[in-house]
């Protein structure tokens, strides 16, 4: 006696039956099956998101390189945290967080650009510009202050603003790919 099996649900079946008891499937009949891929193409660029980790990565670990005593002086800044309260960044860590912003901010114009030349929704890539902008606005912010050319109480509306820009931004490019 041969074991009969529904093609769809796989529960063995009487091999007389027509149909599963378990599904209803037609025994007979093929099952259209729904692939899963987990590698399938969701769009043109997606890869560009795990090389988006690598480069934050590289970005990271050269920051630490070129500023070796970063990690120390960052852990002694967040310590007196627990006696005084958030503080504005110490002048001798600006450089290294300014080199890591516009670091990742030439990434992200550049991955946007990548996007938009690879076929990409425009929106997408332009949101990886102005995300890109931002971390670069962020450097300047950080840059102009550590400079003395904006005091330490226009530097938390300065951030406020150019977070605000990026909002109004990303919105009206988000807009871009939904329009009718």
């Amino acid at each position: 006696m041969d074991l009969v099996y529904c093609p769809k649900c796989g529960k063995e079946q009487p091999p007389d039956t027509q149909y599963c008891d378990r599904c209803g499937q037609k025994i007979n009949e093929p099952v259209n099956r729904v692939r899963i891929d987990l590698f399938r193409d969701y769009s043109k660029t997606e890869w560009l998101d795990g090389v988006g980790f690598g480069v934050f990565l590289i970005v990271v670990a050269s920051v630490l390189l070129r500023y070796s005593w970063f990690f120390d002086e960052f852990s002694s800044w967040l310590k007196t945290w627990q006696y005084t309260g958030p503080t504005m960044i110490p002048p001798n860590l600006i450089p290294p967080i300014f080199y890591f912003f516009v670091l990742m901010g030439a990434w992200g114009i550049l991955e946007g650009l990548i996007r938009i030349s690879l076929g990409a929704k425009l929106s997408r890539g332009l949101r990886n510009m102005v995300g890109g902008g931002f971390s670069i606005g962020v450097a300047f912010i950080l840059r102009t202050y550590s400079l003395g050319r904006l005091s330490h109480s226009n530097i938390f509306p300065a951030f406020i603003i150019l977070f605000a820009l990026m909002i109004i931004i990303s919105g009206i490019v988000t807009g871009i790919d939904n329009r009718k």
